[in-house]
C-alpha cells in the first residue's frame, strides 16, 4: 500500500497515464472502484479492469499521452487533482476523427479513497477547448447561422 493519498494519486499519473502500466491501478485503485461524470453523476467505469482499458485506450488514441500533476489537494480520505494532459491524436475521440494534431486539455478529478486506494472519482475535463483545438465547435456555429 502507498503511504499517503497524494502519493496514490502522483503514481497513477506516472505509471499508468504516463508510462501505460495499467498494473499499477491493482495498488491504486479498490475492486470495486467507480468513475462518475461530475456533472450527472453517471456511472462511467466500474471495476478496475473498465478503468483499465479506459486507459489503454486513451494512450492508443495520443500514444504520447503526458499528464501533468499541477495541484493534490488531500483531507482525510478525499482529495482533489488538478491535471494539464496533452498528446497527438492519432484515433477517433469524443466523435471526432483522428486529427493528427497535437492537443492540451485539462480538468479536475475528486478522488474518495479507503485505505489509501482510490475507492471513487469524480471527472471534470475540458473538452470544450478540445472542441475548440480540433475546430468542431466553430464548424457547429457555422451551420447554426
Amino acid at each position: 500500500m502507498l503511504s499517503t493519498p497524494a502519493m496514490v494519486l502522483r503514481r497513477l499519473m506516472q505509471e499508468a497515464w504516463n508510462e501505460g502500466n495499467v498494473e499499477v491501478l491493482e495498488r491504486t485503485h479498490r475492486p470495486d472502484c467507480c468513475s462518475y461524470d461530475i456533472n450527472t453523476g453517471e456511472v462511467l467505469r466500474r471495476g478496475l479492469e473498465a478503468h483499465k482499458e479506459y486507459i489503454l485506450e486513451t494512450r492508443r488514441v495520443f500514444p504520447d499521452l503526458k499528464v501533468e500533476v499541477m495541484d493534490v489537494v488531500a483531507m482525510k480520505d478525499n482529495m482533489a487533482l488538478r491535471w494539464v494532459a496533452a498528446g497527438t491524436q492519432n484515433g477517433e475521440w469524443l466523435g471526432a476523427a483522428p486529427s493528427g494534431r497535437y492537443l492540451v486539455w485539462g480538468g479536475i478529478t475528486l478522488y474518495e479513497t479507503e485505505d489509501s486506494r482510490i475507492k471513487a472519482e469524480w471527472v471534470a475535463a475540458d473538452h470544450h477547448s478540445v472542441w475548440q483545438q480540433l475546430g468542431i465547435i466553430g464548424r457547429a456555429r457555422e451551420a447554426n447561422g
